[in-house]
């Protein structure tokens, strides 16, 4: 959903309302679980060593469960839901070039089978979101190495003939989505180091 202006919250809150109740707009639902791409989208994957240890870990783990990889310059978590469970609605609002996108999408898996070694989530798109797909976030730890490493997994296709128009820079905005993720995650970790 495109906007000139920025939503007002009542605007943000009326939306995921009337989305969440919507189905999701692709038929693969929970791929990302197993890092499968179906036919006909494409496929996004970046994966970083965030640092180093089991503290790190659960400090990565927290970060994620309050979305502070969704906490760019350019785009934000509004309106979080309390908890991140199977049907919780992420609603994000997005500013690039003027233009204001909220997209809202609902967590289909969260892995939490071994906490102490790796916790995730996956969420899907709902109608008000410009592309058709579902992605996954998944923090974990190696006792061997010690590293912490941060993954994002994707797969997704534009969602109308307009938006398949801008598809180099949404393909563009996505590697940027990473890298920024990524700085992001490792911003928050550094913060609780120097608390």
């Amino acid at each position: 959903m495109f906007l000139l202006r920025r939503p007002t919250e009542d605007f943000i809150k009326q939306t995921i309302e009337s989305q969440c109740h919507q189905r999701l707009t692709y038929p693969d639902i929970g791929l990302t679980v197993e890092s499968r791409c179906p036919s006909g989208y494409s496929m996004n994957q970046w994966q970083a060593v965030i640092g180093k240890g089991q503290t790190t870990f659960l400090r990565a783990k927290e970060a994620i469960t309050r979305l502070h990889m969704l906490d760019l310059r350019w785009l934000q978590v509004v309106s979080p839901p309390e908890s991140i469970c199977e049907q919780a609605p992420i609603c994000t609002l997005i500013r690039m070039l003027g233009i204001y996108s909220l997209q809202v999408a609902k967590v289909v898996h969260v892995d939490n089978k071994n906490p102490e070694i790796k916790f995730g989530f996956s969420y899907g798109t709902l109608p008000a979101y410009p592309l058709s797909g579902e992605e996954r976030f998944t923090v974990s730890y190696d006792p061997h190495t010690q590293d912490v490493v941060y993954e994002i997994f994707s797969f997704s296709r534009p969602a109308n003939y307009a938006i398949r128009l801008g598809q180099p820079y949404l393909r563009y905005a996505q590697r940027r989505f990473c890298r920024d993720s990524v700085d992001a995650i490792q911003k928050k970790l550094q913060e609780r180091v120097l608390d």
